[in-house]
C-alpha cells in the first residue's frame, strides 16, 4: 500500500522537473549544424573594374582575387556637374543632387575590405544579365580608354571591356546604373562599411601639370607628367625664353618613381585634409601666371580628384613648402633632358 505514495512522488518529479528524481539529466541545447551555402555557383571572375555616373555621383567598384582572398574597393565622389534636383525632390538614395556648400572641397570617399565568394558570384550574375559572361570573353589586347564602363578578367586569362554604353544598348537595358548602385550600397551595408561617408581615398597620382606663362617677355614654360603604367611615366616639357626665341621641347619616358615620391609627399603634408585655398585680389604686374595642378584616381574611372595651386591662392606655410617641393622635383627632372636650356 506504500508503493502508491512512491508512485505519486515520481509523478510529481516528472511534472515539475526536479533533478535527480527521474534519472534524466539536463543537457545543454545544441545549435543545429550550419551547412555551407551551396545556393550559388562560384564565379570565374579574376578581376572586375566598374565605373559610372549616376544621380550626380561618380562610382567606382573594383573586385579582384588575391590568393585565397577577394579584395573589394569602392569609391564615390560628387560629380562636378550639379544639375537641379528632380521635381519630386527625392531620388531614393543619398541626396547627391544637393549643391556643395560654399568653399567646400569635395574628396572621393569609400571603403576597402574583403568579401566572400558569394559577393563576387552575385556581381557575376548581375553582369551576365547584360551579356558579360565568360563565353563572350576574348584574349585580344585591350586599349585603356578614358572613362570606360567596365573591365572583367576571368581565371582563364580572357577578358571583356565595355566602354561607354549608350542607353539603348543591351547592357544598359538589363543592367542600368540603378542596379549597379543598389548592388554597391547593399554590399557596403552587408559588410558594415560606409560608401558615401567613408574614408577619404584620393587614389593614385595620375598627372601633374606645371604652367608658367603671361609675362611681358612672351615666354612660357609648360611641364606635363603623366603615369603610363606602374613602372613608367611620360615627361613632356615646352620652354620658350621670350616671344621671338625658338621653343625647346622634351618628350621622354621616365621611371614612375617620381610620381610615387609625389604621392608620398602628399601623404606627408596630408593634402587629403586641406580646405579650399583662400583667394587674393593682388596681381603682380609684368609677371608670369604660375600654377601647379595634380590629378588623382584611376585612368579609366569617373572618380577623380583634382587640386590646382594657382597665382590667386593664399597658402599656409606647410602648403607653400609642399608647392615648392613639387616645383623643385619638376624642374630637377626637366634639367635632365637632352636639350639644356637653363
Amino acid at each position: 500500500m506504500r508503493f502508491w505514495k512512491f508512485g505519486l512522488f515520481l509523478l510529481f518529479c516528472s511534472l515539475f522537473g526536479l533533478q535527480g528524481c527521474t534519472g534524466a539529466e539536463d543537457k545543454p541545447a545544441q545549435k543545429p549544424e550550419q551547412k555551407p551555402d551551396i545556393s550559388f555557383t562560384p564565379s570565374e571572375i579574376q578581376k572586375s573594374e566598374i565605373s559610372f555616373l549616376h544621380n550626380n555621383y561618380c562610382y567606382e567598384l573594383i573586385m579582384e582575387r588575391d590568393g585565397d582572398k577577394i579584395l573589394c574597393t569602392m569609391r564615390t565622389i560628387k560629380s562636378r556637374f550639379n544639375p537641379p534636383p528632380p521635381s519630386s525632390g527625392f531620388t531614393g538614395m543619398k541626396p547627391g543632387t544637393e549643391a556643395p556648400k560654399k568653399n567646400e572641397r569635395i574628396f572621393p570617399r569609400g571603403c576597402s575590405f574583403t568579401v566572400n565568394e558569394k559577393a563576387l558570384a552575385d556581381l557575376d550574375q548581375l553582369l551576365q544579365k547584360g551579356g558579360i559572361n565568360i563565353a563572350a570573353a576574348t584574349t585580344d589586347p585591350v586599349e585603356v580608354k578614358q572613362l570606360r564602363l567596365l573591365y572583367v578578367e576571368y581565371k582563364n586569362g580572357k577578358h571583356i571591356t565595355l566602354n561607354r554604353a549608350g542607353k539603348d544598348s543591351s547592357f544598359r537595358k538589363e543592367v542600368p546604373d540603378e542596379k549597379l548602385t543598389a548592388f554597391m550600397e547593399q554590399l557596403a551595408k552587408d559588410n558594415g562599411q560606409k560608401l558615401y561617408d567613408g574614408t577619404v581615398m584620393l587614389g593614385q597620382l595620375l598627372q601633374c601639370h606645371y604652367s608658367s606663362a603671361g609675362s611681358s617677355s612672351g615666354g612660357h614654360h609648360f611641364i606635363d607628367l603623366s603615369r603610363k603604367s606602374k613602372t613608367e611615366a611620360l615627361f613632356e616639357s615646352r620652354f620658350k625664353a621670350w616671344y621671338n626665341s625658338p621653343e625647346k621641347t622634351q618628350n621622354r619616358i621616365i621611371p614612375a618613381q617620381m610620381m610615387d615620391d609625389m604621392e608620398a609627399l602628399g601623404r606627408e603634408y596630408k593634402i587629403d585634409t586641406w580646405e579650399p585655398f583662400r583667394e587674393t585680389d593682388l596681381i603682380a604686374l609684368d609677371a608670369a601666371s604660375v600654377s601647379i595642378s595634380l590629378s588623382y584616381g584611376k585612368p579609366w574611372s569617373w572618380v577623380k580628384w583634382d587640386m590646382r595651386m594657382g597665382p590667386h591662392h593664399e597658402f599656409t606655410r606647410p602648403q607653400s613648402e609642399y608647392y615648392r617641393k613639387i616645383y623643385k622635383q619638376l624642374l630637377d627632372e626637366d634639367k635632365k633632358g637632352i636639350d639644356k636650356y637653363y
